[in-house]
């Protein structure tokens, strides 16, 4: 980062060039920063209009002065996969997702066990109004967990309220946590 202009009476950013002019966000893109590019400020002795756009500001969780409810995991299970730890794993092909009352899915995470390499690399979650008929919310393959113990997150699209979910594994995995976010 480079604000060659900065001192005791410049101080309020006028401008922002990220190796390209005239980018006009108050934070620096995240992926032009994990490419290494070179951030420059332009910087001057009164408050300018750079960064106060519409889309300036950084997400947030919530609108204007709304209390944030995040989302918490709604499985209440015993053991591995849902005892919200991944310090212990289980083998399995199928799993049935435990929901005390009908729950509105948007992400669910899945955590590698202590040996990656017995991740599951593909599933398909699904979900049942009545638990005889299922029906896919989320089919992934060719996945991979980067380290032992990883969690990913997967979006259900679109979300719904539903009863019942299970997580069909393609084969025999070994997930160490799996949550169901409502």
């Amino acid at each position: 980062m480079k604000a060659p202009r900065n001192g005791a009476k410049n101080v309020y950013v006028q401008g922002l060039e990220v190796n390209r002019p005239d980018v006009d966000e108050g934070l620096t893109p995240p992926l032009a920063a994990r490419q290494g590019r070179c951030a420059g400020f332009d910087m001057g002795p009164r408050p300018s209009s750079w960064g106060t756009g519409r889309h300036a500001a950084p997400v947030s969780i919530t609108q204007d002065d709304e209390v944030p409810a995040p989302r918490a995991d709604v499985l209440h299970g015993e053991g591995a996969p849902f005892h919200d730890t991944s310090a212990t794993d289980a083998a399995v092909t199928s799993v049935e997702l435990p929901v005390a009352d009908r729950a509105r899915a948007v992400p669910y995470t899945l955590t590698s066990s202590s040996d990656r390499a017995m991740a599951p690399s593909g599933w398909t979650l699904q979900r049942s109004s009545g638990g005889t008929a299922w029906q896919t919310l989320d089919r992934r393959s060719g996945e991979s967990f980067a380290w032992d113990g990883q969690t990913r997150a997967f979006i259900v699209r679109p979300p719904g309220t539903y009863e019942k979910y299970r997580l069909v594994l393609d084969g025999e995995g070994t997930p160490a946590e799996v949550e169901l976010l409502a």
